[in-house]
């Protein structure tokens, strides 16, 4: 048994008497005891839950016109392969990735195209969605 390993249950215990000691109850104003916390441990119970911005996986094709998404549209309704398209078709960069754009949070996209990844429903080819850049094709995989 290593040093450490036998001092392991006394370091635990101190743990518990800080922790203890720390968290001993106070009055205030006739109101239900609160724990009077230390400078040490008030982060642990006191900090605000943190919320992390919702997240979404994407990906588009970027045409020039609207007629050229609808045509793509319907070549995907009839089975052909979106990422197969976009790599052909899409003139934005990430055509070359099959149209993928990751990760997104709210705020990263053009604004009609960050309404369609955050509310719109999942695994459905949207569009066409006009933006300054172009006309978009947008699928979501999923939201967080």
């Amino acid at each position: 048994m290593s040093r450490w390993a036998a001092k392991r249950p006394q370091i635990f215990s101190f743990a518990v008497q800080i922790a203890g000691a720390a968290l001993r109850p106070i009055a205030t104003q006739g109101r239900s005891y609160k724990a009077n916390l230390s400078g040490i441990m008030r982060p642990f119970f006191c900090a605000p839950k943190l919320r992390y911005p919702m997240k979404a996986q994407a990906r588009h094709i970027l045409v020039k016109t609207a007629d050229e998404a609808e045509k793509l549209k319907q070549r995907i309704a009839n089975g052909e392969a979106f990422d197969v398209l976009a790599k052909k078709f899409s003139i934005c960069p990430s055509g070359k990735r099959g149209g993928d754009l990751g990760e997104v949070r709210p705020g990263q996209m053009v604004g009609a195209i960050d309404q369609v990844i955050f509310k719109k429903p999942l695994r459905v080819v949207h569009g066409p969605i006009k933006s300054k850049f172009g006309y978009h094709l947008v699928q979501t995989f999923y939201r967080d």
